[in-house]
């Protein structure tokens, strides 16, 4: 999938005007969890993708079936070389987190703690980042794809 050009230029104009640090790159789709630097490397190289992800490929792809305008905006929490606990059975098959495994798993590897301590402060400030961006963008997109597609 190939970004809208008109909403990657509102991308960035949202992205300089709060003063978050922004780039475009390209991603690649998995189906599962990337749990660790090894298989997160793998990805990566694979065709030159700059992160693992695992919705935008098919958000994009009803998105073009349908003729909308599409652009994948990520805030990124865990790098390349971090692992992220695989706690079995945490992930089921259609990607829904069972939050009933993590306390047990957790009691029996406390050492997990600071690590999911630091992994819940990134995505908390990924998320606030994502909301600022967000309400810069959005009145931006809403302009753009009205301009492209007139009622």
């Amino acid at each position: 999938m190939t970004a809208d050009a008109a909403l990657l230029a509102a991308a960035w104009q949202a992205a300089e005007e709060c003063g978050i640090p922004a780039r475009a790159g390209r991603s690649v789709t998995v189906d599962s969890v990337a749990w660790g630097p090894e298989e997160k490397a793998r990805l990566g190289d694979w065709m030159g993708h700059d992160i693992v992800e695992m919705e935008s490929f098919w958000v994009g792809r009803a998105a073009a079936e349908r003729g909308v305008p599409f652009l994948a905006v990520r805030v990124i929490s865990d790098h390349a070389g971090d692992r992220i606990p695989e706690i079995p059975g945490l992930v089921n098959d259609d990607g829904s987190v069972d939050y009933s495994r993590l306390l047990p798993h957790v009691r029996q590897h406390p050492e997990l703690v600071p690590i999911m301590a630091e992994q819940a402060e990134r995505s908390r400030r990924a998320i606030e980042s994502l909301r600022a961006f967000m309400t810069a963008f959005v009145p931006m997109a809403t302009r753009v794809v009205g301009e492209q597609r007139p009622i």
